[in-house]
């Protein structure tokens, strides 16, 4: 079965799929969005249809959290709306995967941290500096997609569809950021064969690799990543909420 996706290497419209978060089969979600291919978001809790015509994903882009608006509105501060989401993307890490989870808790605490350290600078930013808070720029933060698997072309294999593993990836400044935590154990040739297509073909793609033992030490990697990723508020004008409303 050739899938109808278009794929990362195509000529005239690149799109790069990605199933993440307690997925087994990958395939089976493929064969799921192949049947409503002529009308798909381009995010949800399942996947993610990445383009150069899709905007960045952060924690304020509409479809990766299942939650109502009232059900936002409930909660009390914005506070308590990041501890929502932390608790929603963790939910979608295996417990067995323990150094994805530690990789995720950490990179959490880093960005709502941030908001402490650039505290004045933020509530100053943009226009809104007398109606938000420094923390209200979290969910400016870039959305990790945890157990990411990214569909390869046909040309590497379609009977069935093969898809390529990273630990996390991140759509940020029309690139994605590949995270793969290393150990030292040796990989599974064929898991390695496809990873190995996906670093040698993928057109914007950069891999972020990193050492286990400094992902347990409980600290985000910041200097792993670009000066814009840590400072990610700027461009914005106001921070937005995660899932704002269709309007």
């Amino acid at each position: 079965m050739i899938h109808q996706f278009s794929d990362f290497l195509s000529k005239t419209d690149p799109a790069t799929l990605i199933v993440y978060g307690l997925v087994t089969e990958p395939v089976r979600v493929l064969a799921e969005l192949e049947r409503c291919a002529d009308d798909l978001a381009p995010l949800t809790n399942s996947y993610a249809l990445l383009s150069k015509l899709v905007d960045e994903l952060r924690f304020s882009s509409f479809g990766w959290i299942d939650i109502t608006f009232e059900q936002r509105m409930a909660l009390n501060n914005s506070s308590d709306l990041f501890q929502l989401c932390r608790r929603k993307l963790l939910r979608s890490v295996s417990i067995f995967s323990n150094p994805t989870r530690q990789f995720i808790d950490g990179y959490l605490d880093f960005v709502l941290a941030q908001t402490k350290t650039f505290k004045d600078e933020l509530e100053e930013y943009g226009s809104g500096g007398e109606v938000y808070g420094a923390v209200d720029w979290v969910f400016s933060a870039w959305l990790p997609l945890p157990h990411a698997h990214i569909l390869l072309p046909p040309e590497f294999g379609h009977n069935p569809p093969q898809f390529a593993e990273v630990d996390v990836a991140f759509w940020h400044d029309g690139c994605l950021k590949a995270v793969v935590i290393e150990d030292s154990s040796t990989p599974i040739q064929s898991k390695q064969r496809r990873l190995d297509y996906l670093l040698d073909n993928h057109p914007f793609l950069d891999l972020v690799s990193i050492p286990k033992n400094r992902i347990a030490e409980g600290h985000f990697p910041e200097d792993a990543f670009p000066a814009t990723f840590s400072r990610y508020w700027e461009g914005l004008a106001l921070p937005t909420g995660p899932a704002p409303p269709i309007i």
